[in-house]
């Protein structure tokens, strides 16, 4: 069950009417969208996210953990303790804290410091987003999402692109 109706009453006076102006659907569609009825369009996800400041994986009510939201709040605040704490903040904005687990144990089970560089590789590849909102951007979408899989995934979705690549040049 998604939070929109939680966090537009949050916001006050904010009416389904209101909401629907700011975000460019009808009333209707809040209606929906609050009684699960419709699935949110991706682009509008975006924008209800960035709206309401908080992740789309809270904003979704992917977790019942209300501490996510508290986590990337956190994480956004302290960035001197590890230099990477400002791009996980960002992470955490588009998943929730289970999958940058996910994400963090799958790089670091193994011992050697190959898979400790691969994982300051993906890291130093997001860096490169610090100036943007990373809830706009479909590639570092894809990276994130990316780095969450499974190998046998992985390779599924690079043969996939590849193909996709082939028959669009």
């Amino acid at each position: 069950m998604n939070r929109i109706k939680q966090l537009r009453k949050s916001k006050g006076n904010l009416t389904q009417e209101k909401l629907a102006k700011i975000i460019g659907v009808s009333k209707r569609t809040i209606i929906a969208w609050e009684k699960d009825e419709r699935q949110i369009r991706r682009d509008k996800v975006k924008e209800l996210a960035k709206y309401f400041d908080v992740p789309i994986s809270y904003l979704l009510g992917y977790s019942d953990d209300v501490d996510e939201l508290d986590t990337f709040l956190e994480l956004s605040k302290d960035n001197s303790k590890d230099e990477f704490n400002f791009i996980k903040s960002k992470m955490l904005s588009l998943i929730d804290r289970k999958t940058l687990n996910k994400i963090e144990s799958k790089y670091s089970t193994q011992k050697s410091n190959l898979t400790t560089n691969k994982y300051n590789d993906l890291l130093r590849s997001l860096d490169i987003l610090r100036g943007i909102d990373i809830r706009e951007s479909d590639e570092a979408q894809l990276l994130i999402w990316f780095a969450s899989l499974d190998d046998n995934d992985k390779n599924m979705i690079l043969n996939l692109v590849e193909s996709l690549s082939r028959k669009n040049n």
